[in-house]
């Protein structure tokens, strides 16, 4: 007797892992723009001469708030 065994595989499993791969990307994406928000309010909080004392000034917060999401 013969048996025939479907080899295919589920059309719907690759559905699933594509679906889980947009879900982690969304996921990573909130992080780190939740991560660059963090750190550019915090900075931007921050007086023009606490940030010269830490050896920055204004235009490099959104690189050093890039930096810190890219980081995490």
């Amino acid at each position: 007797m013969t048996a025939i065994t479907h080899t295919r595989p589920h059309f719907l499993h690759g559905t699933f892992a594509a679906l889980a791969g947009v879900r982690a990307r969304f996921a990573e994406n909130r992080r780190r723009n939740a991560a660059y928000n963090k750190t550019f309010n915090e900075l931007s909080a921050m007086t023009s001469r606490d940030l010269a004392d830490i050896g920055l000034n204004r235009f490099d917060i959104p690189r050093i708030a890039a930096e810190a999401a890219d980081m995490k």
